[in-house]
């Protein structure tokens, strides 16, 4: 994520001179990117979670000799 934020940070340094509009469509695509990552990341730790919660409630097999 901080790679991708000094991405954009150099964007916005690069066209300075293209105004509100530019900075504006900069701003709502940080504001997308950090939706999508949260959304991702919540994704994966639901999917962890669960994975973790089925291992625990199945019935421990024990082997039989």
């Amino acid at each position: 994520m901080s790679a991708l934020n000094d991405r954009l940070d150099r964007m916005e340094q690069r066209i300075p001179q293209a105004g509100h509009l530019a900075q504006a469509g900069i701003a709502t695509l940080r504001g997308e990117i950090e939706t999508w990552l949260e959304n991702h990341l919540n994704g994966a730790v639901a999917h962890c979670m669960n994975h973790i919660i089925s291992r625990t409630n199945s019935p421990v097999s024990i082997p039989v000799n």
